[in-house]
């Protein structure tokens, strides 16, 4: 967010198309993002209906790795302790 303007920019480049999956939907049925996390030189991207990775450019990274949340997450959180448990 540019806090001088407010305006927003997307994390994800639109170039890369291993993420059409998070724009495969318009208007009230697109993914819903809950949080951002910054792992080693990554971002932890969580939504509402699925969590994974992008670089600082914007490009997936990981691409063997994605959760798919089995309910309606109320939150994405992840413990310094256990970085690999993402909750």
């Amino acid at each position: 967010m540019d806090l001088d303007n407010l305006e927003t920019q997307s994390l994800l480049d639109p170039a890369d198309t291993s993420l059409d999956f998070v724009s495969r939907k318009e208007g009230a049925g697109a993914p819903k993002p809950i949080a951002i996390y910054r792992f080693n030189g990554l971002f932890l991207l969580c939504y509402d209906e699925f969590a994974f990775f992008v670089n600082k450019n914007g490009w997936r990274a990981k691409h063997d790795w994605m959760v798919s949340w089995e309910g309606l997450p109320q939150g994405c959180g992840t413990d310094a302790n256990s970085p690999n448990l993402i909750s």
